[in-house]
């Protein structure tokens, strides 16, 4: 076969010579390009400005444009090249001629030669998912929608946005900020995005809506009509890029989905309302104008009037040109007129010269108040609002394999149908004739035009009254021109005028005095104010705008009441999440505003998808989603404000993080918290540090081996819940203590803690005793010398029958227990050890895997087995007449929530629950306690002094050598000490998460014992590193060193968190420490612990031995990996 003869270096050549091909070609058309436009000056660079990628670059000189092309350059290309139009070239993926056009003459002619310079529908199609409509049609089909949707936009419609206008904002004035002199608002737009919407609910829809909430959805809906038109609003850039099959992916995902079809069911409902009604009631808003519209037309014999899907699809064109675009003018003249105070004066003095009495303006007083209007228009100059497309449609449709673009203009595109010629001046006055190939993309720049000095005179400078006298009508185009300009522009500027008229009649606008701003300058305050951003929205917005409405300028009217108005708080978090007060849920934005995935949506089945636009659409999906990991991880780092840590690419909670090993920047392996310990921090100088991962998703962590800021958290509760979801997997016998927070965590706790009596813990050291004694006098009967091969082998039966006893009232024995009770395919204590050895395949392996082998089968029957055995304890005490007095947990867990007392409000532990609680209880005291117990043991070995010590102390304490009583134990304190320093070095858990529901700051020292303030991201994961903390010099002295004394004297208790700390500790710590206590003084009373000695390790070190010995991995607890001992009976 002649692949059989495809060696690599044959592959490679091969490669090598599709990549030269393929460089060749592209050079050649993009040489090729620039001789058919004469060699225009402009751009040149190597990404076509519609490339995704170009979206995530930075403008790179010869390389890209970067994302704002049109709006960072303005003018100063066209003076640069000394031309009002320029080219723009790019090779790659696709040689692309684009030319800027800034000249009003040439603008007025390609928009006055439709036929000439159509639309290019293609970039307009994504807006026509709720039907076709005026914008996205050309030709017969657009003077169709044209002949319909124009009479909507009547004088009338205009009055009434003027009436509602003036509705909105005084129920804004007197019913929310009623009462307030001052009025904060940290970025404008939270404030100009509801105005812009309840005037386009009103005067657009006919459906008024108020700043109080409405709560009631209507039948046969699932959300009201304000909420569906407020996410659709906010939403829309979502809407462009995600394909509908991926709505499901998430919530927000599946509300932006609900609320276009609710959205669009309200629309239908409305026009069949109108259809089905008799009388016709004449109203004015544009959607029952144009339904009257398309009712009453005369239309030619070849015409046709709107589909019901084209009158939905043309009123919600309305909404995204009446709605955006507007709030975001209005904020930025709201900006404006606070930087430039005197033009607030002059515009204050104006209004109130029309408005001597201080009564409210009429419609008809619009045409006196051109102050307002002009500052509007010098807004719209400086700030144009025009559709920013953000992804390529035809790539997401899969119907082209030539073109993955992905636009983003502030300007209007326009496409030559043939070859044309336009004469221009150059900077010198003399004309010059620029040539334009046929299929030229052509391009109004907007900011160039508007920008332009031949028409306006300092043009950076925000003059509103050049508004005032004569002034280029065709150098100003925020709402297009020639036949497509926009047929809401009248709307726009009604409303624009009402709201700033109203505004500064009453309110005085100043620039938030913010701290850490206090020592810029004007120009500096006026680029941070003024900066935009175009990612994630549908026209230029400003990034983060705040406000001070400062002491009204007009306080009463002609019937002398005074005019008061109430703060609206926005909560605003740039770079984070903004939470929009005014709805009745909070609508969460995610990072830059949305979270959404340039994902593809299925292909045109009359196209296919050929390899070659499958590889395009991988690439494409694969280098956007490179791109937005890297700005997602970029942006996480600049949200701890760049605080010192890790950086990797694989983050520690996914799969593939825990098999890879620790490899710098690219995994912390799967134990990174316990093999750093304390040494990350120390090389950070700082005892808080972050962990930032990139992959697949970036995850901000933060570790904290601070007692301080540790005891601040776990003592908030509110502000750093347990992240609950973490713990779902172990609630398969019921919901219990550990997976609650808030008042399910409350109510659990009370039923459960009375169970830890110290009759109970009694009952451990007890049944602790009487299981070393059986296993001294029975299993090890007859033998001075013992040898583990592992010490977890001796060390989890001991605590499994402790856990049987104390824990579940069952005795169980080292001898076998053979007999298998009635009903039971296995016996209690079988299932038990079962359940207890094999907890990770229960959590891993789904239930229907179990038949898959033997092991499986027989670990799936051990968990029914002891969940049946729990059951019948349950039912055996329910149905019990006299209740037997016992003091194990299960049993006093059972009695708890029999005779607890509870609220009117509050229910008894069901049986899942109790099982639920006693099987964590389980997985609490069977596993962590067996480690430590194993790990205590292997301390006492390598350290045999210490051993000779706790020996001592029992026989001062047991002179007699008679069995220690749980009265003894607060004089064994050795014991206790040797079990918490244990703890100290391998404690169970060796992180312990909780989560920022809020940003939050913590003051810490530095190495050089100076204060640090961390910033701490809402949503961050707070991992409390508890073996960064254990092994912390400044509170454990020598922290590598076994020295059980450092527990007999004075200690740090807040830097010794095994058993977790503040409100959710652990409510079976005394248990633990009692059964550690009983076993390490039994063992120490009877036996010489020793380090089994075998032949290919004689001729290791101590600290080798050591690491070998004390070597651990994680599982669901800290576990030692192999801990070979010798006991040694004493004499």
């Amino acid at each position: 076969m002649l692949i059989s003869g495809l060696n690599l270096q044959t592959l490679l050549i091969l490669l090598g010579s599709v990549a030269l091909l393929r460089t060749a070609k592209v050079y050649t058309n993009f040489r090729r390009a620039i001789r058919s436009i004469r060699n225009l000056p402009g751009h040149r660079t190597f990404l076509s400005s519609s490339a995704i990628i170009v979206n995530f670059l930075p403008p790179i000189r010869g390389i890209s444009l970067g994302r704002d092309g049109l709006w960072n350059f303005k003018h100063s290309i066209f003076a640069e090249k000394g031309l009002d139009i320029v080219s723009n070239i790019a090779a790659w993926p696709k040689t692309r001629v684009s030319l800027w056009i800034a000249d009003a003459d040439v603008i007025k002619e390609i928009v006055w030669s439709r036929s000439l310079f159509p639309k290019p529908l293609q970039q307009y199609k994504v807006l026509t998912f709720f039907g076709g409509n005026v914008v996205s049609s050309e030709g017969d089909e657009w003077k169709r929608y044209r002949k319909i949707v124009a009479p909507a936009f009547t004088d009338r419609n205009n009055k009434l946005v003027w009436d509602e206008t003036c509705r909105i904002m005084l129920d804004l004035f007197n019913n929310v900020w009623t009462g307030k002199d001052e009025v904060t608002i940290d970025h404008g737009v939270d404030l100009t995005l509801p105005i812009a919407l309840f005037v386009i609910g009103a005067a657009g829809f006919g459906r008024r809506i108020s700043w109080q909430e409405d709560a009631i959805i209507p039948p046969g809906h699932k959300m009201t009509f304000r909420d569906s038109l407020h996410i659709v609003t906010t939403n829309l850039a979502i809407k462009l890029v995600t394909p509908k099959w991926a709505y499901g992916l998430n919530k927000r995902l599946e509300r932006v989905g609900l609320a276009f079809d609710e959205l669009e069911r309200y629309l239908y409902e409305m026009i069949q309302s109108r259809k089905s009604g008799e009388i016709k009631e004449e109203r004015h808003d544009l959607f029952n104008s144009l339904l009257a519209a398309n009712d009453d037309m005369d239309l030619n014999t070849d015409e046709v009037r709107l589909a019901d899907s084209e009158l939905v699809g043309n009123i919600f064109i309305f909404l995204v040109a009446g709605h955006e675009t507007t709030a975001h003018s209005l904020c930025f003249s709201l900006a404006m007129l606070a930087l430039y105070p005197d033009e607030q004066e002059i515009l204050y003095n104006h209004v109130k010269s029309v408005l001597p009495d201080g009564r409210m303006p009429t419609y008809e007083d619009m045409p006196q108040l051109n102050r307002s209007l002009a500052v509007f228009n010098e807004t719209l100059r400086m700030f144009p609002p025009v559709l920013i497309f953000l992804v390529s449609f035809e790539v997401l449709s899969l119907t082209r394999s030539t073109n993955y673009s992905s636009f983003q203009v502030t300007g209007i595109p326009k496409n030559s149908a043939e070859d044309a010629t336009f004469v221009v001046r150059n900077a010198a006055g003399e004309n010059t004739t620029v040539a334009v190939p046929k299929d030229t993309k052509l391009t109004f720049d907007v900011p160039g035009l508007h920008y332009n000095p031949r028409y306006w005179e300092d043009p950076h400078t925000f003059k509103p009254s050049r508004f005032l006298g004569d002034w280029n009508r065709d150098a100003f185009i925020p709402f297009s021109a020639g036949h497509r300009g926009c047929v809401g522009r009248k709307f726009s500027e009604t409303e624009g005028t009402a709201v700033l008229t109203l505004l500064i009649m009453q309110y005085k606008v100043e620039i938030q005095d913010e701290r850490q701003f206090r020592s810029e300058t004007f120009e500096q305050k006026k680029a941070r104010v003024l900066d935009v951003r175009t990612r994630n929205s549908l026209t230029l917005a400003g990034k983060d705008v705040p406000f001070v409405f400062a002491s009204p300028m007009w306080t009463s009217n002609t019937d002398g009441r005074i005019i008061r108005w109430q703060l609206l708080y926005i909560d605003y978090k740039p770079d984070h999440k903004q939470t929009i007060c005014f709805f009745r849920e909070s609508v969460k934005i995610g990072v830059g505003g949305t979270d959404a995935r340039y994902l593809p949506t299925g292909p045109d089945p009359e196209d296919g998808l050929n390899l070659q636009t499958l590889l395009k659409l991988l690439g494409s999906v694969a280098l956007l989603r490179a791109a937005q990991v890297y700005i997602d991880f970029r942006r996480a780092i600049r949200s701890t404000k760049y605080l010192p840590g890790h950086r990797t690419l694989l983050s520690s909670t996914t799969i593939l993080g825990n098999l890879v090993p620790a490899i710098r920047g690219i995994s912390l392996g799967r134990d990174g918290l316990w093999n750093f310990k304390h040494s990350i921090f120390a090389e950070k100088g700082l005892d808080i540090i972050s962990s930032i991962a990139a992959w697949p998703i970036s995850r901000i962590s933060i570790w904290v081996a601070d007692a301080e800021v540790i005891k601040e958290i776990v003592w908030s509760r509110s502000r750093f819940p347990k992240p609950l979801h973490q713990y779902s997997f172990i609630t398969f016998f019921g919901g219990n203590i550990v997976v609650s927070e808030g008042d399910e965590w409350k109510r659990y706790r009370k039923i459960v803690a009375p169970a830890f009596s110290d009759r109970n813990n009694k009952l451990v050291w007890d049944e602790t005793c009487r299981i070393m004694l059986d296993l001294f006098d029975h299993a090890w009967a007859g033998k001075d010398e013992i040898t583990i091969d592992h010490g977890v082998d001796l060390t989890l039966p001991i605590a499994l029958f402790v856990i049987g006893a104390a824990g579940f009232g069952r005795s169980i024995s080292w001898q076998e227990d053979e007999i298998i009770p009635p009903g039971h395919k296995m016996t209690f204590k079988d299932s038990l050890h079962t359940v207890t050895t094999n907890l990770i395949i229960k959590l891993v392996v789904p239930k229907w895997a179990y038949g898959l082998s033997k092991r499986l089968e027989r670990v799936g029957l051990a968990f029914d087995e002891l969940e049946r055995y729990l059951y019948e304890m349950i039912q055996s005490r329910k149905n019990g007449e006299a209740k037997e007095e016992r003091h194990d947990l299960f049993n006093s867990l059972l009695a708890a929530n029999d005779d607890v007392d509870l609220t009117s409000d509050e229910v008894r532990l069901s049986d899942s629950e109790l099982i639920g609680n006693i099987f964590i209880f389980l997985v609490a005291g069977h596993e962590t306690t067996a480690h430590s117990l194993c790990f205590s043991l292997a301390m006492l070995a390598l350290y045999p002094d210490e051993q000779e010590i706790i020996y001592n102390q029992i026989r001062s304490v047991l002179p007699d050598g008679r069995m220690p009583t749980y009265e003894d134990m607060p004089r064994l304190t050795r014991s206790l000490a040797v079990f918490n320093e244990t703890l100290r070095m391998f404690p169970p858990v060796t992180g312990i998460p909780k989560t920022s529901v809020e940003d939050a700051t913590f003051v810490v020292p530095n190495a050089a014992g100076e204060n640090t303030t961390v910033t701490v991201p809402q949503g961050s994961v707070m991992d409390l590193d508890v073996a960064g903390l254990h092994y912390n010099p400044r509170y454990w002295e020598e922290p590598h060193t076994f020295k059980p004394s450092r527990f007999l004297g004075d200690w740090n208790r807040d830097a010794f968190i095994p058993f977790s700390a503040g409100y959710r500790g652990c409510v079976g710590r005394k248990f633990s420490e009692t059964e550690g206590t009983a076993v390490l003084t039994l063992f120490v009373m009877q036996f010489k612990i020793e380090i089994k000695d075998e032949p290919q390790f004689r001729s290791e070190t101590f600290e080798q031995k050591k690491a070998r010995v004390l070597d651990a991995k994680s599982g669901i607890t800290l576990a030692p990996t192999r801990t070979p001992l010798v006991f040694k009976r004493r004499k």
